[in-house]
């Protein structure tokens, strides 16, 4: 059945105020739609793992979606992520820098030296404040320590047993679907058996028992001259017993099988009592997700049930939510259901593909075509690991999580790659479970989202210099760590801002007059900041925030000697620093290389090594030229801009006609140019020498310095902890193998591959999150046995 609206029907209806304006269908269709034309942006958060052993850290990838394209979002560039303690007290704030949907971070918990409990991430954007809904990301993770922990089986519990009809009514004398759920004190489902369903005789009327959520099911045909009340046994032993509650009269239910292989059955259902008074009414059921809307109209006529059957091509994939309006638009009715077919999930597959002695090759390869990049994080740990247990994973977080106003515990569980058929009849318990869907109507037809809240796209720099001179029109602003290279025309104002910077956090800012005539830069005073400033927030610790908490259940674990002294560190991790350093002086978008012994014998003048890289270098009579070979800028020139230890060598590179290789520190080539607006346009390439930076500092008497306080955060390099042994039931069940933060294949490489240390650990077990830029998820867990 096609399910459209076809007829326009015009009322002059007299409706409540909570929906009023709405009076037909097309109007219900327009403040629908309406209702989501701002962008929604989604995130989730991929983290290494989510119970961390003292003296680790966290490493997590950030990926940010569109609902309204099901493309990785583009507009968001600024996502700002805090960790929390269980007290709800900001610990600590970045902003990640996102990239087409993607982005990367960490946070150093040993720096922070946090007690052993539990901690939050939350992620969010400035432009989510726009929305009614909360679209934020929040991911809890236990960080153990050597102290003995409580097991749930030994806490006092309080359930809360809830009985919830199908699209939210018991209606009497008509066969009523009604969700079971039992949940604790903290509302995580608590499984039960032998529950009964007995009438005033305490006969048994039906019998059922949950999932491991503590969700079900059962049939009942309610009378209203009679009670009913439901027994059963907790996993815990306890025995629950509690009233249902009394059927309305009157009314009107709305019953679903999602079981049809390819089609869905819905039955609008009343009773003999109610026929009189909706018969020959008009119904309007709908069916929408995101800012899509479709639907049929519909009365009741002779016969107490209205019956179709709609083709699963004609639902949207994934969540759909399926609503009945009376006559006055008015919802009544509304159920939940999921459509599995045509999501946007593609499988990734991985192998090893050399064991070395010291180290595993793992090759990735997609099993379908691959037409756009596509860029996965991985987190590699032994496969009987107890470490990772996040609340969603990369399908659940955007195919199900928007449409739930009620938190959802473990919801990677429901896209797991296994037993299809009973996942997807646990996921149709926890939809008959929700009621409503997140998305409220009566904000729909009341609370159109407006645009009070902008993107923040990168920082923006402002600032006044205090003692203008006519002489020095032009300010110069760079930053080695940011890729920061500005000139400014004052004119006549002594104030000057810069927006949408790509700005890191930390980052030491120069600025400086210079004088075009003598052509000289002098040292001046400013006034300077950078917004937005990082933001200072608390948590909300909530029954909501508690579900999918991952509180250790073991006794007693000692992890004294588990990693070993962090001294024993030192070398790997300076090294590490050292070359974190380097690379924090480059862009983001270069590629960055430390000269050695090796290359410095290889190419003479850096300028021989510059010529392998795909630029024309032309040597002249105490000069050299450097052109890309790319298309030439919208200016008609082709010379690629070169900046010499953060200075821009402006038309004059005879400073870089003798400069050896050997003199060189690191030299960077970004070939698009990105970061550096117009004067970027043909290739820039950045060139740090040995002894100009170790004597920065000395030679910045020309230049005024600002520390940015606030800024992107800088990346870190993952490194594995120095465990003790490799070969303990600790390592097995908390110990890390590998992080890969960016892992990326497309359509001409449809597979790549990554090393990390052989732990000779029996099996291990990837955990791939991914997104491709056509929109398409990726979510795997896959068992290696070297």
């Amino acid at each position: 059945m096609k399910i459209y609206f076809t007829v326009l029907f015009l009322m002059s209806i007299s409706l409540s105020s909570v929906y009023a304006q709405v009076t037909s269908i097309p109007a219900l269709q327009q403040t629908y739609s309406n209702y989501f034309q701002l962008n929604r942006e989604y995130v989730h958060l991929h983290l290494n793992k989510t119970k961390i052993a003292p003296k680790e850290n966290i490493w997590f990838s950030a990926y940010v979606y569109d609902l309204r394209t099901n493309l990785p979002n583009p507009t968001t560039t600024n996502l700002n992520v805090a960790l929390f303690n269980e007290d709800g007290q900001q610990i600590d704030y970045k902003t990640i820098f996102i990239n087409n949907g993607f982005g990367n971070g960490y946070f150093s918990l040993t720096e922070k030296k946090l007690s052993p409990g539990s901690y939050y991430i939350l992620a969010s954007t400035n432009y989510m404040k726009n929305f009614r809904e909360d679209l934020t990301f929040i991911q809890d993770f236990q960080l153990l320590g050597n102290k003995e922990e409580k097991s749930r089986d030994k806490q006092k519990i309080k359930y809360d047993l809830q009985f919830l009809p199908e699209s939210g009514h018991l209606l009497a004398n008509v066969a009523n679907n009604v969700g079971v759920k039992l949940i604790d004190q903290n509302g995580k489902g608590v499984f039960f058996y032998n529950a009964q369903i007995l009438n005033n005789n305490d006969e048994k009327i039906n019998s059922f028992k949950s999932n491991k959520f503590g969700i079900s099911k059962f049939i009942i045909n309610p009378k209203v001259s009679e009670t009913y009340k439901i027994q059963l046994k907790t996993e815990y032993g306890d025995t629950i017993q509690k009233n249902l509650q009394k059927p309305d009269s009157k009314g009107l239910i709305l019953k679903t099988n999602n079981f049809l292989t390819d089609q869905l059955a819905l039955s609008l259902e009343t009773n003999k009592e109610s026929l009189p008074t909706i018969r020959n009414k008009n119904y309007f059921l709908t069916i929408t997700q995101n800012q899509h809307i479709k639907g049929i109209q519909l009365q009741f006529n002779h016969s107490t049930t209205y019956n179709t059957i709609i083709n699963r091509e004609e639902l949207f994939p994934g969540t759909n939510t399926i609503t009945v309006f009376n006559e006055n638009f008015q919802p009544i009715l509304e159920r939940l259901i999921f459509n599995p077919i045509h999501i946007k999930r593609k499988s990734i597959t991985a192998e090893i593909s050399d064991s070395l002695i010291d180290s595993l090759v793992v090759k990735i390869h997609s099993e379908q075509q691959i037409d756009t990049i596509q860029r996965m994080s991985i987190s590699t740990l032994p496969a009987k690991t107890k470490s990772y247990a996040p609340s969603h994973n990369m399908l659940s977080s955007f195919f199900l999580k928007p449409y739930i106003s009620s938190t959802i515990e473990e919801g990677s569980y429901y896209f797991k790659n296994a037993n299809e058929r009973r996942k997807l009849f646990d996921l149709d318990l926890l939809l008959l479970t929700q009621g409503w869907s997140s998305y409220n109507w009566k904000n729909v037809f009341n609370f159109k989202p407006k645009e009070n809240f902008q993107h923040e796209i990168g920082f923006t720099l402002s600032g006044k210099l205090l003692d203008a001179s006519n002489n020095e029109n032009q300010l110069f602003i760079t930053s080695k760590t940011s890729s920061l290279l500005e000139i400014l025309e004052l004119k006549d104002s002594a104030n000057f801002t810069l927006n949408h910077l790509f700005l890191k956090d930390s980052s030491n800012v120069y600025l400086g007059l210079f004088n075009k005539n003598l052509n000289k830069i002098k040292k001046s005073s400013y006034t300077v900041s950078v917004l937005p400033f990082k933001k200072k927030s608390s948590l909300n610790i909530s029954k909501k925030t508690k579900v999918n908490t991952n509180q250790n259940q073991s006794l007693s674990i000692d992890f004294k000697t588990f990693i070993q002294s962090t001294e024993a560190l030192d070398t790997v991790v300076i090294r590490g620093e050292k070359k974190q350093e380097i690379d924090d002086r480059h862009s983001n978008f270069s590629d960055v290389t430390i000269v050695d012994e090796q290359m410095a014998r290889q190419y003479h003048y850096i300028t021989d090594y510059i010529a392998t890289q795909n630029f024309e270098v032309r040597r002249t009579m105490g000069d050299v030229i450097i052109n890309s070979r790319r298309s030439a800028t919208i200016h008609g020139s082709r010379q690629t801009r070169i900046i010499l230890d953060g200075v821009p060598l402006e038309g004059n590179t005879v400073m870089i006609y003798n400069l050896l290789t050997s003199q060189v520190e690191s030299i960077s080539i970004n070939k698009s140019g990105i970061g550096y607006g117009v004067f970027g346009g043909n290739g820039v390439i950045e060139i740090i020498t040995k002894t100009d930076y170790e004597n920065t500092k000395s030679k910045n008497n020309k230049f005024f310095e600002y520390l940015a306080t606030n800024g992107f955060s800088k990346d870190k390099k993952f490194y594995q902890p120095k465990y003790s042994s490799y070969h303990t039931n600790l390592f097995e069940k908390y110990g890390v193998i590998d992080w890969q933060p960016s892992i990326i294949i497309d359509k001409e490489n449809p597979e790549t591959t990554f090393k990390f240390p052989n732990t000779l650990t029996e099996k291990i077990k990837l955990y791939i999150e991914g997104m491709s830029a056509d929109g398409y998820l990726i979510s795997e867990e896959i068992i290696l046995q070297p």
